[in-house]
């Protein structure tokens, strides 16, 4: 019986390790196909990137060629018009002599004279007529106009006020019902139901208070960090230093002593060699000077070797300090920006009299939102794309946006004003018609509940126009509408990986999916809610689908509260990037990601040469080997993405 048991037991362990075997070979054959994959889409995307370097610089050439030939037909143009015109010189000048050998035909020309400049003086006054009598068409056109706009402004007003007080009325109306029927439980509940909402408002706004206290500390630790990561670099850097006067000192020491024995040992021989008869033989000296002489021989290359050696170690460490130097700039340059910014925000609270409310939630700020567009339909801003255009200015591309306030940069507003196909004029700022406290409040809720409004809001600015969402920007390998969300934040990834594999070729995409900037939950949250609110059932990207007279407020609401499309949000992007799902499952997944690397790598070289440039650090060996890198890093940025999107249901 008990031999029976513990061969049933052995049985039973020799499957457990069967299994165990089996499951390594099948983790080590996944993880195989997983490397092969991963190489074959590196490749692939290398093999990309060098046909669209190929395409481009034949399409420069092309181009260059079209200037050459513009530029000839314009001098072709150019002589033909001044042959013309020394023809018609020759031909009057001969028509004028001509006359002038005909008899009695400068008398003629005397008697015509008055009558010809009559006829010129009438056609002068004629065509001063038609333009006084045109420019006062344009004048009643415009007034025509300008009554129109004002009309349209007072209906508005009109129309606002109307609604204002139908719904006064049909409150007071559902008052008196509710009054003239005795229901003290619906009122009881409804109290209740106030003092519910009351509570988690105060709820909502301790628990902002709280994260923005948490912030202040984590800022406050992360400053103290960055302070101390910088003493500590500056006394190993210190300390280097020494080291090295310390051991140029010892060397210097150590020739001067090498020096003085060799010049004792020469004024101690020199006396010998006198001594000796010139009929003695020189042999005893030949082996006192081979083997000074071999070691000598023996020592060059070991020293080269050890120089070398050091010399790569100090370069190595060199990098590394440079880099850690860069990583604790970033962070200064981080924290300082924060601090500028809520130093700004405080001085222009403490400059507005009106009160600044930071939305704790995502109600909260559609709230504010359509407050907002409240106000700037008063102001006559009744067009959808205008509002949208006006409110994305709140955040980015404007000299009044908070992303101004931060960066201070024209030409960053140059670039979003290019990338959305449309300017920024004083025109668009909301300021005096939104009123400071609301405009603060707005700038103030950027960042709600894991999303960035700000991204949501420029890009579904840029969807309003068919060449900011369909047509390439030049040089950039992307569109307006991708720049501006994703691929901004990606491709910007993708550099500074790319310039970190330079010191670190081991560093891993997941460091730029993490935090406030480039891959961070939030900023990917509200670039695909700009893909998916007021979104249609076609897989292109299209104009959102607002009806006329509809807020945008109504959309985020509908998106973020209702939950209309939030739910498959991430497939839906997918699908809009070309993706393909069959049972669930992304079938052409190496596609999506070589599309999305191809755009992240044109993008990276703009910003990683702009990055460079900005910290004084372009150089053309560092350039190439940032160039070498950023494939590889676009398709490793582009997995990792793919990979959250599918991870997250």
């Amino acid at each position: 019986m008990a031999s029976s048991a513990e061969r049933l037991k052995a049985q039973r362990a020799e499957e457990r390790r069967k299994e165990r075997l089996a499951k390594q070979r099948a983790e080590r054959k996944f993880r195989a196909r997983q490397a092969a994959r991963q190489e074959e889409l590196r490749q692939q995307a290398a093999q990309e990137a060098s046909e669209q370097r190929a395409a481009e610089e034949k399409q420069r050439a092309r181009l260059q060629e079209l200037l050459g030939q513009l530029r000839l037909e314009r001098l072709f143009e150019a002589r033909s018009r001044e042959r013309r015109a020394d023809a018609e010189v020759q031909q009057r000048n001969r028509r004028h002599a001509e006359r002038r050998r005909k008899p009695g035909a400068s008398d003629a020309v005397a008697r015509n004279a008055p009558r010809q400049d009559q006829q010129r003086q009438a056609r002068r006054n004629e065509s001063r007529a038609l333009e006084r009598q045109q420019q006062r068409q344009d004048e009643q056109k415009e007034q025509r106009r300008r009554e129109a706009s004002n009309e349209k402004r007072q209906d508005a007003v009109r129309e606002s006020a109307a609604s204002d007080k139908r719904e006064q009325q049909r409150q007071s109306r559902q008052g008196k019902s509710r009054a003239e029927q005795p229901q003290s439980r619906n009122a009881e509940r409804q109290t209740a139901q106030r003092r519910e909402a009351s509570a988690a408002d105060r709820r909502a706004q301790q628990q902002g208070q709280q994260r923005a206290e948490q912030r202040q500390q984590d800022l406050v630790a992360q400053r103290r960090e960055a302070s101390a990561a910088d003493r500590r670099a500056q006394q190993r850097s210190e300390q280097q230093n020494q080291q090295r006067r310390s051991e140029r000192l010892d060397q210097q020491r150590n020739n001067s002593r090498e020096q003085s024995r060799r010049d004792a040992q020469g004024q101690t021989r020199r006396p010998e060699r006198r001594e000796q008869p010139r009929t003695l033989p020189r042999k005893p000296e030949r082996p006192r000077r081979e083997p000074e002489a071999q070691p000598q021989q023996k020592a060059r290359p070991e020293r080269s070797t050890q120089d070398q050696r050091t010399a790569r170690q100090k370069a190595r460490g060199e990098d590394r300090l440079n880099e850690q130097r860069d990583q604790h700039r970033a962070e200064r340059q981080r924290a300082a920006n924060n601090d500028r910014q809520q130093q700004l925000r405080q001085v222009e609270k403490n400059r507005c009299n009106e009160p600044v409310q930071t939305a704790a939630s995502l109600a909260g700020y559609v709230k504010l939102l359509r407050t907002a567009e409240t106000r700037l339909v008063a102001c006559g801003l009744t067009d959808l794309e205008t509002r949208l255009h006006v409110l994305s200015g709140v955040y980015y591309g404007t000299e009044w946006s908070l992303d101004f306030q931060v960066e201070r940069s024209l030409v960053r507003n140059a670039g979003f004003q290019t990338f959305l196909a449309r300017r920024y004029t004083d025109d668009d700022d909301p300021r005096q018609c939104l009123g400071c406290g609301l405009f603060l409040s707005l700038q103030s809720s950027q960042d709600v509940d894991g999303v960035d409004i700000g991204h949501a809001l420029i890009g579904l600015s840029a969807r309003m126009r068919f060449l900011s969402r369909s047509v390439d920007v030049p040089f950039h390998g992307a569109t307006g509408l991708e720049i501006t969300t994703w691929v901004g934040d990606l491709g910007g990834a993708s550099a500074r990986l790319a310039i970190d594999r330079v010191t670190s070729p081991g560093a891993a995409a997941n460091r730029y999916f993490r935090g406030t900037d480039y891959g961070a939950p939030s900023n990917l949250e509200g670039n695909i809610a700009a893909y998916v609110i007021a979104g249609g059932q076609s897989p292109q990207v299209e104009a959102p689908n607002i009806v006329e007279g509809g807020m945008i407020a109504d959309a985020l609401e509908s998106y973020f509260i209702d939950g209309a499309g939030h739910e498959n949000r991430r497939r839906h992007f997918l699908i809009s990037q070309g993706g393909q799902f069959a049972d669930g499952v992304l079938s052409n997944r190496s596609d999506v990601v070589s599309g999305m690397a191809r755009r992240f790598q044109s993008f990276g070289r703009v910003y990683a040469a702009n990055f460079l440039r900005g910290r004084n650090r372009l150089s053309l060996n560092l350039w190439l080997a940032v160039e070498s890198n950023l494939a590889g890093a676009a398709v490793d940025v582009a997995a990792t993405f793919v990979e959250k999107l599918l991870a997250k249901k």
